[in-house]
């Protein structure tokens, strides 16, 4: 994690945080890369409904609208788009694999054909437990922790995202759905030229991606747009 953010640069990873609405000052320090910021509950919760909101930037409210003699007061202006859609694509699809395969898979034993975006975090000595969960109704953040900030011993998943799961395991949580853009697309790959072992990788299609799969060994066995 830490060599791509060097990679691209603290400066635009600092920047695409702030594209979300987070407004803070953020020190250029390598451990920003491994989420070592002091944020709110809520404020990790405004990043990601942007991040998962197709882009918009809509912060976290309780109120949702004023009303005076009959007439219904604005509370802010219309929402500022920050990200495109095919982007989010990608790190929607990145974050329903933790739920897949990754460290919230113990959701899927109770939830029936869960299929959310979800991540995980857990700070040194396990002084803080963080679980986001995000589907097509709901976005939530949850968090673990002393007031005296001494260790618990809990993981992301052995600590918030059990909170999460109490929560919401009666109910249900309404599975995410990826936006189609005709940039986006999921490629059926192998590295077999019969196309044994396959699985699917998210793209954003150019005129470029079947010569640079071709040339890093890959082999296109299922498609849904031309190449």
């Amino acid at each position: 994690t830490v060599k791509l953010g060097l990679k691209i640069g603290l400066k635009e990873v600092i920047k695409t945080l702030n594209k979300t609405g987070l407004n803070k000052e953020i020190q250029y320090l390598p451990s920003v890369l491994l989420g070592a910021l002091n944020l709110t509950p809520l404020e990790v919760l405004g990043i990601y409904q942007t991040l998962m909101g197709d882009g918009f930037v809509l912060k976290p409210k309780i109120i949702a609208f004023i009303e005076q003699n009959g007439k219904l007061i604005k509370l802010e202006n219309e929402p500022q788009k920050s990200f495109e859609i095919k982007d989010l694509n990608l790190l929607k699809f990145a974050m329903m694999q933790t739920t897949q395969i990754g460290t919230a898979r113990g959701l899927k034993k109770e939830f029936d054909n869960l299929n959310i975006a979800t991540k995980t975090g857990t700070s040194d000595e396990y002084r803080d437990s963080w679980f986001v969960g995000v589907g097509d109704e709901y976005s939530v953040v949850t968090w673990v922790g002393r007031d005296d900030n001494k260790p618990m011993f809990l993981s992301g998943s052995s600590g918030a995202m059990r909170v999460f799961s109490t929560v919401f395991k009666d109910n249900g949580f309404t599975n995410l759905s990826l936006v189609e853009d005709e940039n986006f697309n999921l490629l059926q790959l192998s590295q077999d030229e019969n196309c044994q072992d396959t699985f699917y990788i998210p793209f954003i299609i150019n005129e470029n991606t079947k010569q640079t799969l071709q040339k890093e060994g890959w082999f296109i066995c299922q498609k849904n747009q031309d190449l």
